[in-house]
């Protein structure tokens, strides 16, 4: 069997597939669950403000903007960082195989992460539109979902560090960190928040 980083770093454009891949799953899940908030959920969920946690894409999110400029412009430009990066990898060595693994994990766990809350909130949804999964109404404050979002974050990081101190990988490593800094921009916005 072929060694994955071996393949990012033939092919560097996988890098870029790969990123296009994940973060069009995010988009379009936090799209179909924004909808699905707003005609079920809302009646016994509610969140202050914005569906969408992260401030970049709230009001992408909150219109449902199917195909805006900035979200192609993401594709584009993190797509292009990701394939550099790849060729860059490539020309230095067994420590930019690496370095690569490293940023690799950190893209696949953060957007498989992201991508598994959208699915958990999606399936949860449509549940209560289909009547009697929820009583009542819950209320959280955008300090609170912020909070929640942080402390999430930063337990499957640490998570992901344990896994890495068993099975040293630069995959699970570069996961770790990257839920970390996932983690802590989470709680610098729960921080910030009066």
């Amino acid at each position: 069997m072929r060694d994955p980083v071996g393949l990012f770093l033939a092919w560097p454009w996988l890098g870029a597939l790969l990123w296009a891949v994940l973060h069009s799953l995010d988009f379009y899940l936090t799209l179909w669950g924004a909808r699905l908030y707003r005609t079920a959920g809302k009646d016994h969920i509610e969140f202050e403000g914005s569906y969408e946690l992260n401030p970049v894409w709230e009001k992408t999110v909150d219109r449902g903007l199917v195909f805006p400029p900035r979200f192609a412009v993401s594709i584009v430009v993190v797509g292009a960082l990701f394939w550099g990066f790849a060729w860059l990898a490539g020309r230095a060595g067994s420590f930019g195989a690496w370095s690569l693994a490293l940023l690799l994990g950190a893209l696949v766990f953060t957007r498989v992460g992201v991508i598994a809350l959208h699915a958990q909130n999606i399936w949860l949804y449509r549940h209560i539109a289909r009547g009697g999964a929820m009583e009542g109404h819950v209320r959280y404050s955008r300090k609170t979902a912020l909070g929640i979002s942080a402390v999430r974050w930063t337990g499957l990081a640490a998570l992901l560090a344990a896994a890495a101190l068993v099975a040293p990988s630069p995959w699970l490593w570069g996961g770790a960190g990257g839920l970390v800094l996932l983690g802590a921009k989470t709680s610098i916005l729960y921080l910030r928040r009066k």
